[in-house]
This record gives C-alpha cells, structure tokens and sequence, in this order.
C-alpha cells in the first residue's frame, strides 16, 4: 500500500504546516501498517523522511495511490479493542520498546518484515 503526502497537520495542535521535518506534501510512501486505535483518528506506520525511523502519523494526511496490501499483514484486534494491519511479529507486545531501544533482536524482525513489505 502506498500513500501520497497531501498536507502536513501538527500532531500536537493539529494545525496544517508548511513543511515538517518528517513529512514532505507530494512526496509518496509506502505504508508499513495500519491502526485504528479506540477513540483516535486513523494511523498509518511508514518510513518519513528519516530513512532510519519508522513513525505514526495521522492518516487525514494521505490519500491512497496504490491499494495492494503487503502479503504478511495481519488483522489483528489487541486486548485495548485496538485493530491493526500490520505485520504479526510487529504486533506482539513490547515489540516497538524493543524496536526503538536498539534490541538486536527487534531490529533483525523489523528489517524481515520491511524487505516483504517492499515488494509490493
């Protein structure tokens, strides 16, 4: 699945922004996964403009330029009632702690799950 940039919204705010150094309007990404967690907007997981870190963002920013979806999501609802389409490993608890505090182990499963989502 990927996605095109149309404008860039404050998350804290949520006012529009003229530029971010996270995302840039126009440019395309390709979504990692998909969340919809309890009481809050549409999320998408993709690499911004930070090639090294993964992040959430709002998906009011984005409209949708190619729909296949990566072979190794997985629907998932978590125990908050949460739903994600998201790879399986990533979706096991602690896996983003993990991620995000270098684990080797966490890093090695992120970079798996990546190069199948890359082939779409």
């Amino acid at each position: 699945m990927k996605v095109i940039c149309e404008s860039v919204v404050n998350p804290i705010t949520g006012t529009k922004e003229e530029i971010s150094s996270w995302l840039t309007v126009g440019k395309t990404y390709l979504v990692l996964s998909v969340h919809a967690f309890v009481g809050r907007d549409l999320m998408l997981r993709l690499i911004g403009d930070n090639p090294n870190i993964p992040i959430l963002v709002n998906a009011r920013q984005f409209v949708t330029v190619c729909t296949q979806m990566p072979s190794n999501w997985r629907a998932v609802i978590d125990d908050h009632g949460s739903f994600h389409l998201t790879p399986e490993p990533w979706s096991k608890p602690g896996f983003w702690e993990s991620y995000f505090n270098e684990e080797r182990a966490a890093e090695q499963l992120f970079i798996e799950e990546l190069r199948k989502i890359e082939t779409v």
